[in-house]
């Protein structure tokens, strides 16, 4: 999926993902020093907009568009960035899942079969979010396994006993840490959680269960 899908949820940590790995890599990489300041300076700009208008706060029609018009107008330098990483010689599959962008030489070769394993993950609970942490090995950064290009996240809310058919899909998503708010009124609801890898050819083994409090 292409950033410019993204919901802003995703977007943000996203885009804070794919500074983090720029400043990391720029050595081993030789990512021009300019590209860094350029890439740095957009996350501090999106950290601004974003900041006025997330969460359940009261923003005006100016900061919607404000934030809007950053994400519009970064987009082009966003996407150049990124070819310029996708033909740099010296990366690999792994950076390319560090970096959480396409890699051009597995699209070349064609979309893998799902895998065969279900996620490793965790969740971080958080005063009004969750965070969904999803790993292709038990000990391992995050990050997707070959073959998967997504994952879906199926929820049931309440303490009663569940199976599979009963849950809910939460949505498919792309990042491999995510963070999703809840309301105030949803303190204290237990929520059980499922997730599985998945592509265009389906869906993989579905997880453990997860069961938490919202704060």
């Amino acid at each position: 999926m292409s950033f410019k899908k993204l919901k802003d949820v995703e977007y943000d940590p996203w885009l804070y993902n794919l500074v983090l790995m720029t400043i990391k890599y720029k050595a081993k990489l030789s990512i021009p020093a300019e590209d860094v300041t350029a890439m740095t300076a957009i996350q501090n700009e999106w950290l601004d907009v974003w900041s006025a208008v997330a969460g359940e706060k009261e923003y005006t029609a100016a900061q919607l568009d404000a934030k809007n018009a950053q994400r519009r107008d970064t987009a082009v330098f966003i996407m150049q960035f990124i070819l310029r990483l996708q033909g740099n010689p010296a990366m690999t599959h792994e950076l390319f899942g560090e970096f959480e962008i396409p890699d051009p030489m597995e699209k070349a070769h064609g979309i893998r079969p799902v895998p065969d394993t279900a996620p490793f993950w965790d969740i971080d609970v958080g005063k009004g979010f969750l965070k969904f942490n999803l790993r292709a090995q038990n000990t391992g950064k995050l990050a997707k396994p070959p073959g998967a290009t997504s994952f879906k996240i199926k929820y049931k809310k309440g303490k009663q006993p569940w199976t599979e058919d009963e849950m809910t899909l939460l949505d498919e998503f792309t990042r491999t840490r995510l963070k999703v708010p809840f309301s105030h009124d949803e303190q204290g609801e237990f929520y059980t959680f499922i997730c599985c890898w998945s592509n265009v050819h389906g869906d993989g083994p579905w997880s453990n269960a997860i069961t938490v409090v919202i704060n």
